[in-house]
């Protein structure tokens, strides 16, 4: 269909019995080829395979009265292959292309400038949360001592769970965990259970394809229970048991 202004735009609905076309095991869209007739398509993925990224805008083509097919997308021109070695018949052929999602764990400070000395745990779902061994790590181990960043790129569909457990020298540690979900070639920060969630000091960056986790300068509290917490804690015990004698003392005068 065309806008106000004559030019080609896709229907608002589906065109019928096409609103779900999935590819076969040879990856191919069976239901997609010249029977559809004369006319300008716009094929839009609804859901990417797994590990990759879906197409950034719909694939728009067009099916010439001759018969001839074109790509009308600036940039995909090279999907589309012509074969003529059967005599008398030309064949037209669209191979869409996925790249694999990569996603990149990425470590700044408060201005956002790379900062490399971080170490994380990557651990991923599968009825409980186990350190992820795919993509060259080690027990979940993400090591950027001597960078600020790591991209892991295909990474399957599921939840993640991602604790930072040492920080650059002179920073303050992430003390909480983020969970994250890979779903049809997108990134969301999520809670454990895969529901959209926020987080201080964590945002994505990069059409959603970067965690970037912010440190801030400082050193950690010291761990309490030392004299001094005792002290604390010796005093408000004294005040406890003398306000309390003063209450007894009061409801004693009071019932007198």
């Amino acid at each position: 269909m065309k806008d106000s202004e004559g030019n080609v735009r896709p229907a608002y609905n589906p065109k019928t019995d096409y609103e779900d076309v999935v590819t076969n095991e040879e990856g191919i869209l069976a239901g997609i080829n010249t029977s559809l007739g004369t006319g300008t398509y716009y094929l839009r993925e609804k859901a990417a395979p797994n590990g990759y990224k879906k197409l950034a805008e719909d694939l728009c083509f067009t099916i010439g009265k001759d018969g001839t097919v074109t790509i009308n997308n600036t940039g995909y021109a090279n999907w589309l292959s012509k074969d003529t070695s059967v005599p008398g018949i030309v064949s037209y052929q669209i191979a869409i292309e996925n790249t694999p999602l990569g996603i990149t764990i990425r470590k700044t400070d408060e201005k956002g400038n790379a900062l490399p000395g971080a170490k994380f745990t990557l651990c991923m779902s599968n009825g409980s949360f186990m350190p992820v061994n795919e993509y060259n790590l080690t027990d979940g181990v993400i090591d950027l001592t001597d960078s600020a960043e790591k991209t892991f790129t295909g990474m399957a569909n599921g939840i993640y769970w991602l604790m930072e457990t040492d920080a650059p020298g002179g920073y303050v540690i992430l003390t909480r965990e983020v969970y994250f979900k890979v779903s049809d070639g997108t990134l969301t920060l999520t809670d454990n259970h895969g529901e959209a969630k926020t987080y201080t000091g964590v945002e994505l960056k990069d059409d959603n394809t970067t965690i970037e986790v912010m440190n801030i300068p400082g050193t950690p509290l010291p761990s309490t229970g030392g004299s001094g917490t005792k002290m604390f804690t010796v005093m408000g015990i004294l005040l406890i048991m003398g306000a309390g004698f003063l209450l007894g003392r009061r409801y004693i005068t009071v019932h007198d």
